[in-house]
């Protein structure tokens, strides 16, 4: 690469095919880099599936979307200034698939299981539930991104039905539980677990029972519940504050009115209330689905379920069922996370 580069005339082209298969990723940016500096007076052109790469790279930058023999290609340029930043924008159009915002972070337990459970998308990991809405909103108002579509998955995070329906509208769909770890928690999850670990009928009966009984011992105590709605309360405060917004007044003493006004606006009372009536309710009815609704305790959920039905450390079962979700001869667990995760609206 370096003696085609250092031997060419100025105002030669050069096209670089695939570099990522043959130069180790952590020096490949660097060397491209350098080479560019190099050779002012030519033209690059590189052709890459290494998205990241690619969009870290200044220049402009296309998406070849698809190829008709012998020689009809169909080539899109990456737009600017849409939203999103340029490395998001190449991963989208580079993909063929319907993109899927969820929460979490790159190395998630969010995003290792979207990635499998949702195969028919390109699942990307958007931090915190207003970043997925954003994210959604953003897509589907660009024009430049119209080709492909979008959809959003958030938590439950103590949302009422109208909250859930106003983001069903926006093409967000909302977990059955308050997050994704009560979900192993579900019987019908617990069940598959228990009978991939080949338990006869009436272990994985004691074993529900057991799960079910520390969970609900736990969310009896006052002090749990205490905790449980002064959290959900701090989320809704943490959530609402996001969304106001201030660009539109051109003073502080304007600002600080609209602020004041919308955080009068704010209900702590009803929050607390509706949460604390849920969760006690599903005690007293001993509704296991309906407290993961509002259980947002991951670390107990994940201690119980990794002791309770599989006798492992909750780090040992995180990373089996990492593994589990991918696996193609038993799908039983797979099956059964698919059945209760609400399917994407996507537009």
């Amino acid at each position: 690469m370096l003696g085609q580069v250092l031997s060419l005339q100025t105002g030669d082209v050069i096209v670089y095919d695939e570099p990522e298969l043959h130069i180790h990723r952590a020096i490949l940016g660097r060397l491209w880099d350098e080479i560019s500096a190099a050779r002012p007076d030519c033209a690059l052109i590189l052709i890459t599936h290494d998205l990241e790469f690619a969009a870290l790279r200044p220049g402009r930058k296309f998406v070849l979307r698809g190829f008709a023999p012998p020689d009809e290609f169909s080539v899109s340029s990456v737009p600017e200034m849409v939203g999103f930043d340029e490395s998001l924008v190449t991963l989208i159009l580079g993909s063929r698939l319907p993109v899927l915002f969820v929460e979490g972070t790159g190395d998630s337990l969010d995003t290792s299981l979207y990635r499998s459970l949702y195969p028919n998308a390109t699942v990307l990991a958007r931090g915190g539930c207003e970043e997925v809405i954003r994210s959604v909103r953003i897509m589907r108002a660009n024009q430049t991104l119209t080709r492909v579509i979008c959809a959003g998955l958030v938590d439950a995070d103590s949302r009422n039905q109208i909250e859930i329906d106003r983001l069903n509208n926006l093409g967000i769909s909302v977990l059955p539980v308050s997050e994704i770890e009560n979900l192993f928690a579900l019987p019908i999850v617990a069940r598959a677990i228990l009978r991939h670990y080949s338990f006869d009928d009436d272990t994985i009966l004691t074993k529900l029972e057991q799960l079910k009984v520390s969970l609900f011992q736990d969310a009896s105590q006052p002090g749990t519940v205490a905790t449980l709605v002064n959290g959900h309360v701090r989320r809704y405060i943490d959530k609402h504050l996001k969304l106001i917004d201030l660009n539109d007044f051109a003073n502080i003493q304007l600002m600080q009115d609209e602020l004041t006004k919308r955080v009068s606006e704010l209900n702590l009372s009803a929050v607390a209330e509706f949460v604390q009536e849920a969760i006690e309710s599903s005690v007293k009815s001993q509704n296991l689905e309906r407290l993961l609704t509002m259980y947002d305790n991951k670390n107990k959920v994940l201690t119980d379920v990794s002791r309770i039905l599989i006798g492992s450390s909750k780090t040992a079962f995180v990373d089996w069922v990492r593994r589990v979700v991918q696996d193609e001869v038993n799908p039983s667990v797979r099956d059964a996370l698919t059945a209760v995760l609400p399917c994407p609206h996507y537009m």
